[in-house]
């Protein structure tokens, strides 16, 4: 065991179940990579990106553990989940479904 082959937390301190994917729709200068992360102290998610899976990651607009802004909705009593990539037709559906 070599300490040093251990890296910083990827995610803030009192956070659990981070999830990282690929934005497929980063655009140029956009990073491509997101994390979401249970702020589970605070009842809600905090949401940072990197340009580098291994470094670099900055809280997504003005998330993060101690609040949200607009840039960032989850629905109320989200915990710990994945990723699906849906199409637009596939997210309305999934929107009307749960929104009657």
């Amino acid at each position: 065991f070599n300490s040093e082959d251990i890296s910083e937390l990827l995610s803030p301190p009192l956070t659990e179940g981070p999830s990282v994917f690929i934005v497929p729709s980063a655009g140029p200068g956009e990073a491509p990579y997101r994390m979401y992360y249970d702020c589970f102290m605070n009842g809600r998610y905090g949401v940072s990106e990197s340009f580098s899976l291994d470094s670099g990651w900055a809280s997504v607009g003005d998330s993060s553990c101690d609040g949200f802004g607009t840039s960032v909705d989850f629905p109320d009593g989200a915990r710990h989940g994945s990723v699906v990539c849906v199409t637009d037709e596939e997210f309305q559906n999934i929107k009307d479904h749960y929104t009657r």
